[in-house]
């Protein structure tokens, strides 16, 4: 179910037993004609599914626990790092801030050369996550300091996570820059459900998570 879905669902089934309650007492006490009563009921269950909407909206965005249990298998918020390969053959280190909301996701990220130093960084606006293939993919607009112009580029991985019904612990794909056109092998691994992960903590766990997988790659 899409968790825009869920959120409807949610607002509606609060909105018409909390309805059905106060039309129980106030029929218990007032004596108007019943299209009256029908109209005063509409507008109170209108009213509160709006809301209880807007309410679940704020939690969701407010509290990363409460998004967590709303979005369910398909929360990948947070700070994820790894390293790919880049067109020369060397590791890239990178770190990706996954901003999550409730039907779309945010990707802000960075890389590092093999020196550690700052490579290039991108941001996509649109990230979307088939939870039933476990994938997740997204267009990307990068800025690489060793090129003249910003580009475009995208990216697909697939979930490494224990069955359907799992949040992913890793990702595993590519990413394709359109001025190079070749695919880069890439993968990372979340280290945090927060998207404030002070960087330097977050590049030594990429170097680490580096050193354990190099062989496989």
């Amino acid at each position: 179910m899409k968790p825009s879905v869920k959120l409807h669902s949610i607002a509606f089934g609060f909105a018409t037993a909390l309805t059905f309650a106060l039309w129980t007492q106030f029929s218990k006490f007032t004596s108007i004609h019943e299209i009256f009563k029908i109209l005063v009921g509409f507008v109170a269950s209108l009213g509160l599914y709006r809301a209880i909407a807007s309410a679940v909206i704020l939690l969701v965005r407010r509290s990363t626990i409460v998004k967590k249990f709303f979005l369910g298998e398909q929360f990948v918020g947070g700070t994820w790092v790894g390293f790919y390969k880049g067109f020369d053959g060397k590791e890239r280190y990178l770190i990706e801030r996954f901003e999550q909301d409730i039907d779309n996701i945010v990707i802000r990220g960075k890389s590092f050369n093999e020196l550690f130093k700052d490579h290039s960084s991108w941001v996509a606006n649109h990230a979307y996550v088939d939870v039933a293939k476990g994938e997740l993919s997204y267009m990307y607009e990068v800025a690489n300091l060793h090129q003249p112009t910003d580009t475009n580029g995208v990216a697909s991985f697939t979930f490494v996570r224990d069955d359907q019904y799992s949040k992913p612990t890793m990702l595993d794909g590519y990413s394709i820059d359109s001025h190079l056109g070749k695919r880069c092998k890439a993968r990372e691994i979340k280290i945090s459900d927060y998207c404030s992960v002070d960087p330097a903590e977050a590049l030594t766990k990429a170097k680490e998570f580096f050193e354990k997988n190099k062989g496989q790659f």
